[in-house]
């Protein structure tokens, strides 16, 4: 989260402010500020993000905000899918004026297949388990033709 920072500072040609603390808001949320104010491209901050995110170990699958300090909006954002075919993000080649800004970075957790589909698997188990349930007591049930004394079957 530092080196994103870091490279914001750069990219807007400040070698001398400080990238403040990371703040951890949460498990999946971290905020980003800035001792002093600057200016944001959208271009340079998408491909800042998504050079160190991919490098790094945490998910693929998060929403970038940045936050305007005086009036804790969000002056521009974009959301990043690994598993989108195609990420569309918007605003791109325009310049957000000096300002103080707070970037907020959050992780979209990636469920696991059974967690995803777990109503399917879950329904799907319990149909399995009836029909066999069904199968079973059905075996069980079968008639029995009644025999007479004499071994044969009565009419």
């Amino acid at each position: 989260m530092r080196k994103i920072g870091d490279e914001l500072l750069r990219s807007s040609k400040d070698s001398t402010s400080k990238v403040l603390p990371i703040q951890k808001i949460s498990a999946n949320e971290f905020h980003i500020a800035f001792e002093n104010q600057l200016p944001i491209t959208p271009d340079s901050l998408v491909a800042i993000v998504q050079r160190n995110l991919n490098q790094s170990n945490f998910s693929k699958d998060y929403a970038v905000q940045v936050i305007a300090c005086s009036t804790k909006k969000v002056v521009y954002g974009f959301v990043h899918s690994a598993h989108a075919k195609e990420t569309v993000i918007s605003c791109l080649g325009r310049k957000l004026p000096m300002g103080c800004y707070t970037i907020a970075v959050q992780f979209i957790p990636q469920k696991t297949i059974f967690s995803r589909n777990k109503t399917i698997i879950i329904g799907s188990i319990i149909l399995v388990l009836l029909v066999l349930l069904f199968r079973i007591g059905y075996k069980k049930k079968t008639r029995t033709v009644p025999k007479s004394a004499t071994g044969k079957p009565f009419k």
